[in-house]
């Protein structure tokens, strides 16, 4: 296919795709300091990346627990926060959709079984529901 000026040979990696199943119980509130999706969902289910891209973390933070962080092109980061286990190591690539852990309620900031979701562009949170393809509340 033809390129226009001004458009790159790269794939896209967003929009991404919701990374369990379950429930939004509290969204993107940067002014509360919740800089992303809580999505309530049972213990062990599936977290799956939510876009292509390299897990640049993946381990324990007292606070949230079991994490994963994977880096995506364009500044983009994306965290997956209380997991009960982790599938992946750090420094391996993932396609979107690849199981990267197992939903939990791990860390101390945890109020029950859920996944915490963020998605940073170029150092900054941003609201995951405006890259989400399959959302609905």
């Amino acid at each position: 296919t033809a390129q226009t000026a001004g458009e790159s040979n790269q794939r896209v990696a967003f929009p991404v795709i919701l990374p369990t199943e379950g429930y939004v119980t509290r969204g993107y509130s940067p002014e509360q300091r919740h800089f992303g999706l809580d999505i309530a969902g049972k213990i062990g289910r599936s977290v799956n990346a939510a876009a292509d891209g390299y897990v640049v973390f993946s381990g324990w933070t007292n606070d949230d627990g079991y994490v994963v962080i994977l880096s995506h092109p364009n500044g983009f980061l994306t965290f997956y926060k209380h997991n009960q286990a982790l599938l992946k190591g750090a420094n391996v690539f993932v396609k979107r959709g690849e199981p990267i852990a197992f939903l939990g309620d791990s860390g101390r900031t945890s109020s029950g079984p859920h996944l915490h979701f963020e998605i940073w562009k170029d150092g900054t949170p941003v609201n995951p529901v405006s890259y989400v393809l399959n959302f609905n509340l």
